[in-house]
C-alpha cells in the first residue's frame, strides 16, 4: 500500500546546527524561505503513521523544493497475531528483510496460538480445538526457526518479538480476531505460501513453504473451526457483528495489496505480486470452501 503525505519541513536552529550540517538523509535542505531554519535529518518514520497490519518498507520525498510530498510504502505479510503486540519491524525490498519480518510474525504466531489454546479451554471448547491450537503453537516455532535461518541464508538477522500485553478477554472479542486474524489473514497467509512453494526461484524457500503451506492450511481450517463453536453459542447480533468484521478485514487487506512487492521478492521467494495477491484474495473473499469445513483431527 502506497499513501502520500504533506513534506513539512522540521527545522532547527542555523547557529546550532552548523556544525551537523547535512547527513545525506535529509532531502533538500535548504532554509525553506527562512534564514535561521535549517531542515533536520529526514526520518520516513516521522512523516508515515504506523499502519495496523502492514509491514513499513520505506519512503521517498516527491516533487520539488516549496511543493515536496512524502510517499510512505508498506507491504502486506499475513498471519496469526493477537492483541497486545508491538508493531513489526521495517521491511526494504531485500529478500532477506522480506524472510526476517515473516520469521518476527510466525514466533508472534506462537504466543497468539498459546493465549487462544488458553482461552479456549477456559471457555469450555472441544479438546479437538484446544489440541489443535497447541499444535499450531508448536509449528509456529518451527517456522519461526525456518524462517530464520532463511533470512540468515540472505544476509538478514531476524528479531525476537516481545510479548504481548494482553488482558482476560470475553468470547466476543477472541470471536473477532478469530474472525479477522484467523479466518481473513491466516486463510490468505496459507494460500501465499502455497503460492511461494510454486513460485519462487530459490529452491530452499520452495521446499520451506511446501511445509509451512500444509501447515497453515491446517490453521486456517482451526480458525473456521472455531468460528463455528462461536456462533452456535452466540447471539443473532453477535453473528452479525463476527460476519461484519470478517467483512471489513477482507476489505482493509484488499487495499494494502495495492502496492507490489519489490521485485527481488517476487522472483527469489515467490511472493505473489499485487495482482496475484488480490487473486488470491479473491478466493478468501469467494467463501473459504476450501476451509470451511472440518478438518480438525
Amino acid at each position: 500500500m502506497t499513501t502520500v503525505q504533506p513534506y513539512v519541513p522540521h527545522c532547527v536552529d542555523a547557529s546550532a546546527s552548523s556544525d551537523a550540517g547535512d547527513s545525506g538523509d535529509s532531502p533538500d535542505s535548504a532554509a525553506n524561505g527562512d534564514a535561521g531554519c535549517v531542515e533536520e535529518p529526514f526520518y520516513c518514520e516521522r512523516y508515515c503513521p504506523v499502519e495496523s497490519g502492514l509491514w513499513f518498507s520505506g519512503c521517498q520525498v516527491l516533487g520539488d523544493a516549496g511543493a515536496r510530498s512524502i510517499e510512505c510504502n508498506w507491504t502486506t505479510l499475513c498471519g496469526r497475531k493477537t492483541e497486545g503486540q508491538i508493531a513489526p519491524p521495517a521491511i526494504d525490498a531485500a529478500p532477506g528483510s522480506w524472510l526476517a519480518a515473516a520469521a518476527w510474525l510466525e514466533a508472534s504466531s506462537v504466543e497468539a496460538f498459546e493465549r487462544l489454546a488458553a482461552e479456549l479451554s477456559r471457555y469450555g471448547a472441544p479438546r479437538s480445538l484446544i489440541r489443535e491450537a497447541r499444535r499450531s503453537a508448536r509449528d509456529e516455532v518451527r517456522h519461526a526457526l525456518i524462517m530464520r535461518r532463511l533470512a540468515l541464508a540472505h544476509g538478514a538477522k531476524s528479531l525476537i518479538p516481545d510479548r504481548a500485553k494482553g488482558s482476560r478477554r470475553s468470547l466476543v472479542r477472541i470471536a473477532l480476531e478469530n474472525a479477522t486474524e484467523g479466518c481473513v489473514r491466516e486463510t490468505f497467509g496459507a494460500l501465499v505460501a502455497m503460492h511461494q512453494a510454486r513460485n519462487a526461484a530459490d529452491r530452499s524457500v520452495c521446499a520451506a513453504m511446501r511445509a509451512i503451506a500444509r501447515d497453515e492450511t491446517r490453521h486456517a481450517a482451526l480458525a473456521w473451526s472455531i468460528d463455528r463453536w462461536i456462533q452456535k453459542r452466540a447471539s443473532p447480533s453477535t453473528r452479525r457483528r463476527i460476519e461484519r468484521a470478517r467483512n471489513a478485514e477482507i476489505a482493509r487487506l484488499a487495499g494494502e495489496l495495492l502496492q507490489s512487492p519489490s521485485e527481488a521478492q517476487i522472483h527469489v521467494l515467490g511472493v505473489p505480486s499485487a495482482v496475484q495477491a488480490r487473486a488470491l484474495l479473491a478466493i478468501v473473499a469467494g467463501g473459504f470452501r476450501y476451509f470451511d469445513r472440518p478438518r480438525v483431527s
